[in-house]
């Protein structure tokens, strides 16, 4: 279980750098 949550965790943390990083791309 505990596991599961931090790769969890670890994919929003990718997910948002991925979102920052077309943010910077558009700038």
């Amino acid at each position: 279980m505990k596991a599961k949550k931090k790769l969890s965790n670890l994919l929003k943390n990718q997910y948002k750098g991925l979102l920052g990083m077309k943010t910077l791309y558009r700038k």
